[in-house]
């Protein structure tokens, strides 16, 4: 039960930045008698909180205040108005998506060329880059 845990946490804790990896740490190693709540305040709630209130406000701020400035007619800025959070939330979904794809595709494609060409610790009949250039044939 404790491995798992252990590895939820460090599964959790590999994505997370080195400055707040650390900032966990220190909070963790301190326990709950040593509780250091502004230091909890000042380096773990005042970033996660800047953030979530600049993904919130940021997008209305410019729908609301850029864009009228470049579009006259109210149904259009009212339009802008009402759907940049889904359109911002649908591209974020996407860009998840999309770099969630790429990280497994990379995983799939070492996993292939591992099972075919690795014997112990040693690629073997792999080329990754033809050692011939593709010049024209005139040259040789």
């Amino acid at each position: 039960m404790k491995k798992e845990q252990e590895e939820i946490g460090n599964a959790f804790l590999s994505n997370l930045n080195q400055l707040y990896l650390s900032v966990l740490i220190q909070v963790y190693q301190d326990g709950v008698r040593n509780i250091n709540v502004m230091f909890i305040f000042r380096h773990v709630t005042l970033p996660v909180v800047t953030c979530l209130l600049l993904a919130v406000s940021f997008p209305y701020v410019v729908a609301a205040g850029v864009v009228p400035i470049f579009v006259r007619s109210p149904d259009t800025s009212l339009f802008c108005l009402r759907r940049i959070y889904p359109f911002l939330l649908a591209m974020f979904i996407l860009i998840v998506g999309f770099i969630f794809q790429g990280r497994q595709f990379r995983l799939l494609y070492e996993r292939i060329r591992n099972d075919k060409y690795l014997v112990g610790q040693k690629l073997v009949n792999y080329e990754h880059r033809k050692t011939q250039s593709q010049g024209c044939c005139c040259c040789n």
